[in-house]
């Protein structure tokens, strides 16, 4: 029993530490939206890259599939052929009275005693109980300059548009209260600051 027990620990560690398959460093997509009762699944793609020494490949999240489980029907986010790595998937999901606040991506758990997560993003507190934002919010980053591309949708995966590439000298947040993301960047001794709507 013993060394079935030291096998099995091997295999696991070895899987969790794999560069292929599902490892647990990587972006994962596996959310529902139970308004319009949708799933949405992260697409695993492989990319292949070397540097001077040595050739590599990595799996990576690279679309997002949209499930509609009413309708048994599938989108897809991307349409196209481009390798994609994608880094940042949010949605609003509900209206939380009791604190005031909006869920994302379906992801608080009420018996979960640590309510912190409600307001990791910013401006969430003492939001007026207003309709949900209809759209995805999806980052990606480039794989050559690793600037971050900003895409916005709706929640079935239609009307994509590319709002915005920053480079990583910007920060940025959502602002729940005001439903829009802002980049700030500063420039000498001052602030430059960009808004989208959500």
């Amino acid at each position: 029993m013993k060394y079935f027990t030291f096998i099995l620990l091997n295999i696991l560690t070895l899987n969790l530490f794999a560069d292929g398959g599902y490892n647990t460093n990587r972006f994962n997509i596996d959310n529902f939206e139970p308004n319009l009762n949708l799933q949405f699944i992260g697409i695993i793609d492989t990319i292949q890259y070397s540097d001077k020494k040595k050739d590599f490949s990595t799996n990576l999240v690279s679309n997002i599939a949209i499930y509609d489980i009413t309708n048994n029907k599938t989108n897809y986010v991307f349409m196209d052929s481009v390798k994609r790595k994608i880094v940042g998937f949010y949605f609003e999901s509900k209206y939380i009275e009791e604190y005031k606040t909006i869920e994302f991506n379906n992801s608080y758990d009420p018996s979960y005693s640590y309510k912190g997560d409600l307001f990791e993003y910013s401006n969430n507190r003492n939001v007026s109980n207003r309709p949900l934002s209809d759209n995805l919010i999806i980052v990606t980053e480039d794989l050559l300059t690793k600037n971050l591309i900003f895409w916005i949708c709706d929640k079935y995966g239609k009307n994509l548009k590319k709002e915005i590439e920053i480079s990583k000298d910007w920060n940025w947040e959502i602002d729940v209260k005001n439903r829009s993301i802002r980049f700030m960047k500063q420039v000498n001794l001052k602030i430059e600051i960009q808004n989208i709507k959500y």
